[in-house]
């Protein structure tokens, strides 16, 4: 839960709520644990496919500047006689 005021703000945790604001706020713990436990699989999900993009785009970039200097060497090449 976020709390605004004057002077900034603050996050509080619903967990650490007396259990009265707890249920005010339809906080339930076990469905709070499940859901973090999504969000942590999602996350380590959502890691490992933006590592292999890196590589990926690490591999392109090798292969582009590959083709790029091929490219400048057959232009410097001096012609054949």
């Amino acid at each position: 839960m976020t709390i605004l005021h004057k002077n900034g703000g603050a996050l509080v945790f619903l967990n650490k709520l007396p259990p009265a604001l707890q249920q005010r706020f339809d906080y339930d713990p076990v469905k709070a644990k499940a859901a973090a436990e999504a969000r942590s699989k999602a996350d380590a999900a959502n890691a490992i496919a933006l590592q292999a993009e890196i590589v990926q785009a690490e591999k392109i970039k090798r292969l582009n500047q590959i083709a790029n200097a091929k490219a400048l060497d057959a232009t410097n090449a001096p012609p054949p006689r």
